[in-house]
């Protein structure tokens, strides 16, 4: 594993993600090869292009149209990444929650419809920089429309503006990255039962300059929940921006200086359905002694989107024997805060993952279990054969199979949540050994129309393959009538 290359990977694909954020498309071209193999293929764009002329002559009309008001603001929520690496090339798995609205209405009156996006990308170092080689899109699934408004205090000038990315060694990115997802997952002062903005940060940029000195630009999802006015109930407001930190190296460890959040989008405030102490969640994982190596915190981060790919799917059948551990009688599997829902033993846990692949069968239509896996703590034990592992979720699903009700749009329930997990290294290879997910907040309406109580609006039949599982295959045939 060339860990180098994927800490280099990541911050392209933060990059591009912060281009499109800023409404800076032409930027983008830059991120990508000039081989002329080079191909972006985004079927929900109807677009399919090959060299890089024709890529960067693309991304040139995505600004025009953009800043005239003909195509509207995109963010990417990336989550669930995955990473290869061979010789000079790489490949990126990335999942992302979307949002679309037209920038140039009235602030106060935007309409931004969310949906989730895969991006599967191949990258290539060329010229000593690593570059995206191919790059596929595809759009799974919408949601109703979402009311927010802009925030003025965000401009481009408070931005850092990534104009030439630098090589990185992949042991200084983990070391700053898991210091910023360490702060999403303390940033939780609370009184009583008062819930506080949590931040959840996705698409890093991190640049080290000079030997002790580092700056990154993470885009951030972020939840404000307290108490509404009347005392009577808590709801959450989500907020988008981007947060901008710098990083000073004392005695050989990374810090972090300062730190700003610019918020620009803050969505309409919706009431949480859920929150009770016993929902509120467990802390972050304690610090260990020593520095996790790059290469074993890439490692399993890559077995995340192996669950939440199969989740989607009914297909967990396949992810117990294959990623869980061997010592099979040590076993723990623990989904939500109801004891009865543990179960122990190798035998038990499958059965339990069966019983989920069957929910999914049964569902008329299919409709994808979405999970994230979003701001990664990762600590490691001394010896290196123990980690302890934690992501922030925001998942979504919808409630036929609970209610019965298979009335097309479906209610979307939607929870944010905290997976924290064990890992034990067994021949050399990472193994779950202890699984525990946990909802801290349960906002069922977020996604859908609180007057109907209904969410998906439409759902294509989204073969999802696993990561890096003959993706291009599937998107190139979307796409052959769509090439220029």
């Amino acid at each position: 594993m060339n860990t180098d290359m994927i800490a280099c990977m990541q911050n392209v694909m933060g990059c591009f993600v912060q281009y499109i954020y800023l409404g800076k498309y032409s930027k983008c071209a830059m991120l990508f090869s000039q081989d002329k193999d080079v191909c972006l293929n985004l079927p929900e764009k109807q677009l399919y292009v090959k060299g890089f002329s024709s890529v960067s002559k693309v991304f040139c009309e995505m600004e025009e149209r953009y800043q005239m008001g003909e195509m509207p603001a995109e963010i990417f929520i990336l989550n669930s990444k995955a990473y290869r690496t061979y010789k000079n090339r790489g490949k990126g798995m990335w999942e992302a929650f979307t949002f679309k609205y037209s920038c140039h209405m009235n602030n106060k009156d935007l309409e931004a419809v969310p949906s989730f996006y895969r991006f599967d990308c191949d990258f290539i170092v060329e010229d000593h920089q690593v570059k995206i080689l191919r790059m596929d899109g595809y759009m799974a699934v919408n949601w109703l429309p979402w009311k927010c408004r802009l925030e003025k205090n965000i401009v481009e000038r408070q931005c850092l503006m990534w104009d030439d990315l630098k090589e990185i060694n992949g042991e200084e990115f983990v070391q700053i990255e898991q210091l910023v997802s360490r702060k999403a997952h303390t940033w939780e002062s609370r009184e009583g039962d008062a819930l506080t903005f949590v931040p959840i940060p996705v698409a890093p940029v991190i640049q080290v300059y000079e030997s002790d000195q580092a700056k990154g630009q993470w885009l951030v999802m972020g939840f404000d929940i307290s108490r509404n006015m009347e005392g009577s109930g808590v709801v959450a407001i989500r907020q988008i921006g981007l947060m901008k930190v710098s990083f000073i190296k004392k005695n050989n460890e990374w810090m972090i200086q300062d730190d700003e959040f610019f918020a620009r989008e803050v969505f309409e405030p919706r009431k949480v359905r859920e929150a009770s102490p016993r929902q509120h969640w467990r802390p972050p994982a304690p610090r260990l002694p020593g520095s996790p190596s790059a290469e074993d915190i890439f490692a399993i981060e890559s077995l995340m989107p192996e669950w939440t790919d199969r989740l989607k799917v009914g297909r967990l059948q396949e992810f117990v024997p294959k990623y869980m551990s061997q010592a099979k009688d040590e076993l723990f599997f623990w989904l939500g805060e109801d004891e009865q829902r543990i179960k122990t033993g190798y035998d038990q846990v499958l059965k339990d993952c069966l019983r989920m692949d069957s929910n999914y069968k049964n569902n008329r239509y299919k409709t994808p279990i979405i999970h994230s896996a979003m701001a990664p703590l990762i600590e490691i034990s001394e010896d290196g054969t123990l980690a302890y592992a934690q992501w922030l979720d925001q998942c979504c699903t919808d409630t036929s199979q609970m209610t019965g009700d298979y009335t097309f749009p479906f209610p979307a329930m939607m929870n944010l949540c905290k997976y924290q997990h064990v890992f034990r290294k067994e021949n050399g290879t990472w193994k779950l050994l202890k699984f525990t997910w946990n909802v801290w907040a349960s906002l069922g309406n977020i996604y859908t129309d609180p007057r109907a109580w209904k969410g998906w609006v439409s759902y294509e039949d989204v073969p999802w393959p696993m990561p890096f599982e003959e993706y291009k295959k599937i998107s190139c045939n979307l796409s052959q009538s769509m090439v220029k």
